[in-house]
């Protein structure tokens, strides 16, 4: 195995122990959002019990569930991760050669935007292809508000899946994935889009301070939260409807979500909050860890080239 090929998996695995803490840092605002985004959807929650805000939601949630049920479904979330990223990334320099190539992105400004936003939407629509049944379950565990065993609706990430394949087939794990593919799309393009776009136009994007990549990093995020966020929301509400008869349809569910617009958005305040700390805390780990296991790796050549260079203890002229 190559040196690159060794070094790649040393940083994604880095990457993904970093993105793993950062995850579970972050759960409790994460399960905050989803609640508020599903809860009219839910059959658990009535219209009396509805939560009122971030802060009403942030209070009751430990009085009634417990305080660990903060990260109800964090494993589902965090599993998700590595398959994620590796197709994401696959795929986008894939989808690169395809949309950007023989473009050049001084003199073609706008044709290498709009490749980079094709690139980015399809890399995010055919990971989203693999992965979904994990999005699936860790939205309807973390909408599940029973207290005990008895009063939950899942018990675990296993279950959930085996329940809603056994009641509605394959089908029942992609329920929502027409609209999630488009949220994604836009997501996506909004992400790799302008990113790409915004580092491609620095003077020199391989040596840029650490501090402006961050700062791109997080207008982009945020910007593309936004934006993507209405679809979200559909799509995690038809996600609540596996496993039951009726339901509403997309377009009730877009029809329910224009006229919840103002709200929404407030509500995606919180999706911005989750993903700065998110971002944060991945900026302070991911360093630490790649420095970590490139000092092992850098100490393992030391001691295998202090071996090499040990002298022979036979005697000179003798076999």
């Amino acid at each position: 195995m190559s040196d690159a090929v060794i070094s790649f998996m040393k940083d994604f695995l880095a990457g993904g122990i970093a993105a793993a803490i950062s995850k579970t840092a972050v759960a409790p605002i994460e399960r905050v959002k989803l609640l508020l985004q599903v809860q009219h959807a839910s059959k658990q929650i009535t219209a009396e019990t509805q939560y009122k805000g971030i802060i009403d939601c942030v209070v009751r949630i430990p009085k009634e569930q417990g305080f660990i049920s903060f990260w109800r479904g964090n494993l589902a979330n965090v599993i998700r991760y590595f398959p994620t990223q590796a197709l994401n990334f696959a795929f986008k320099d894939k989808y690169k050669k395809i949309f950007l190539g023989g473009v050049d992105q001084k003199k073609q400004f706008w044709r290498y935007f709009a490749g980079n936003l094709a690139s980015g939407g399809a890399a995010g629509a055919t990971s989203l292809c693999f992965v979904y049944p994990l999005d699936f379950a860790r939205t309807r565990l973390a909408a599940d508000i029973g207290k005990g065993p008895a009063e939950r609706e899942f018990t675990g990430l296993g279950n959930c899946i085996a329940k809603i394949f056994k009641t509605d087939g394959l089908r029942g794990l992609y329920l929502g994935f027409n609209v999630s593919v488009q949220g994604i799309i836009i997501y996506r393009a909004a992400y790799f889009g302008c990113f790409d776009t915004a580092k491609g136009m620095l003077p020199d994007p391989k040596n840029t301070h650490i501090i402006v990549s961050w700062m791109i990093a997080q207008t982009v995020t945020a910007a593309a939260g936004l934006v993507s966020y209405p679809f979200d929301t559909v799509r995690r509400r038809m996600m609540m409807q596996s496993g039951r008869k009726g339901g509403e349809t997309m377009a009730d569910l877009f029809g329910l979500v224009i006229a919840q617009l103002l709200s929404i958005h407030v509500r995606a305040s919180c999706n911005i909050i989750h993903i700065r700390f998110f971002l944060l805390l991945l900026l302070f780990l991911f360093p630490k860890l790649t420095s970590c296991t490139r000092a092992q790796s850098t100490a393992g050549r030391r001691s295998s080239r202090t071996r090499d260079q040990k002298p022979s203890s036979k005697v000179p002229g003798l076999m």
